[in-house]
């Protein structure tokens, strides 16, 4: 090519561009491509979708420098734990992150782990900056970020579909801003001590495209929430309780009745929820798919018989640590779920051995 530079004469900027988002962010690809010429690297930072930002040694000054550079990003990953060849300490702070809502107007994506310099100030002005293309924010472990940052994000970022929490130090007033400021919400996944049903009241009333929805460990949780959700939450397909030790099974009646389009369920660990909850999703959600159960020490054989009757459509089932399922429960499964392909059993101990079990499911009648 050395004097004939055919490439950069019949080929124009848009069409290199979209050869580069081709390479899907393979980063060896992508910065080789860097390496041709000036022009070429000009592009290649053009067509970046996504920046993964785990170490630096002036972290605030690099991410302003690299949001300058990749100004079409879309999903923003900052990790200070991020594993790199060279790790050096990295403290992201507000000017970083600012500098990320000043520069990246079509952020999509944004997920903070472990920052433990970023505050409130920070995510106020991404908010600002680029809140209304905001579609996706994840925020775990950052000491920092407070109520204050989901008041801004409810406040301005209104097509936000998908949020998950991990925090201490968020509770009902941050909740309730997002709930009631982001209506578009399809996706939430919370691990808040100090969120209570108070919040999850608020979500079944506003956020009615919710589709999926997790809670992990919320202490403060009980029925009176997830009735909420059962009461508002139509559309729900896909739900994850974990280890929410004040739910029983009038919580996932509540759920049963009132989110027939279920298909995704796991139950893990909510020691107060048995076999009378269970029968109520087998009676009532007939789409449901996949059903996961772990440590549920009272969910007994007549749940899963009333699945077997009820839930035609199961592909997959996974039991874990259920002590009081047995043969009879999983030959209930195995006559009605005919579509079944995914069967899972560990440490129940009343279920019948490997060989046997498979002999069960072959034998059985139509």
């Amino acid at each position: 090519m050395r004097g004939h530079d055919r490439i950069n004469r019949c080929l124009p900027d848009e069409l290199l561009i979209e050869i580069f988002r081709r390479l899907h962010d393979s980063k060896p690809s992508r910065d080789a491509c860097s390496l041709v010429c000036k022009r070429w690297l000009n592009l290649e930072c053009l067509s970046r979708s996504t920046l993964h930002i785990g170490a630096s040694g002036c972290p605030d000054h690099f991410l302003g420098r690299i949001t300058r550079r990749f100004v079409n990003v879309k999903t923003v990953h900052i990790d200070e734990r991020l594993s790199l060849p060279i790790q050096f300490g990295c403290y992201v702070g507000d000017p970083g992150l600012a500098a990320v809502g000043q520069c990246c107007k079509w952020l999509e994506d944004l997920n903070l782990r472990f920052c433990e310099g970023l505050t409130d100030a920070g995510v106020i002005e991404l908010a600002l900056g680029c809140g209304k293309s905001l579609n996706t924010l994840g925020v775990a472990a950052c000491a920092k970020i407070t109520d204050i940052s989901l008041e801004a994000v409810g406040l301005h970022c209104k097509s936000l579909e998908t949020l998950s929490l991990d925090s201490e130090y968020v509770s009902d007033k941050g909740m309730l801003a997002v709930a009631k400021g982001c209506p578009l919400l399809k996706v939430l996944k919370i691990q808040c001590v100090n969120v209570t049903d108070e919040a999850l009241a608020v979500v079944g009333t506003c956020c009615l495209s919710l589709e999926f929805l997790a809670l992990y460990s919320l202490q403060k949780f009980t029925d009176k929430g997830l009735r909420a959700i059962g009461s508002g939450c139509k559309k729900l397909k896909n739900l994850t309780l974990s280890d929410c030790y004040f739910l029983s099974d009038k919580g996932l009646e509540a759920i049963a009745t009132g989110c027939k389009e279920l298909t995704h369920l796991e139950v893990n660990g909510c020691h107060n929820i048995g076999t009378l909850g269970l029968e109520s999703i087998g009676k009532y959600c007939q789409q449901l798919t996949e059903l996961a159960l772990l440590f549920c020490q009272k969910i007994g054989n007549k749940a899963l018989l009333e699945v077997g009757r009820g839930c035609n459509k199961l592909q997959a089932l996974h039991l874990v640590d259920c002590s009081s399922i047995g043969d009879e429960g999983i030959c209930g499964i195995a006559r009605g779920c005919r579509n079944l392909k995914k069967l899972h059993i560990r440490r129940c101990y009343e279920v019948l051995t490997l060989s046997q079990l498979v002999l069960v499911l072959h034998i059985l009648p139509n």
